[in-house]
């Protein structure tokens, strides 16, 4: 695999690095969305290092904790057919 690259898409910077393949096909993360080329290259280490230190892609969420567990309860618990009593 290799580094981070930078590169400029229109007035902006993206970062993008390969990750695992997936089913024989070659995988990458990106991000786009950088005025600049440095803060582009500085959050693309910051995700390569995450995800060589953890082989995993963490994206942000703006569900609440609260409606995760009700989400997970209803599709893995209740699913799986597991006794769960409120």
């Amino acid at each position: 695999m290799r580094k981070v690259n930078v590169v400029k898409r229109g007035k902006v910077f993206r970062y993008k690095f390969e990750i695992a393949p997936q089913g024989g096909k070659r995988k990458f993360k990106s991000k786009s969305g950088f005025k600049k080329r440095a803060s582009a290259f500085e959050a693309g280490y910051l995700a390569h290092n995450e995800y060589i230190q953890t082989r995993r892609c963490f994206e942000s969420s703006e569900i609440s904790y609260s409606d995760y567990l009700d989400y997970w309860i209803k599709d893995h618990v209740e699913i799986n057919n597991y006794k769960y009593t409120s």
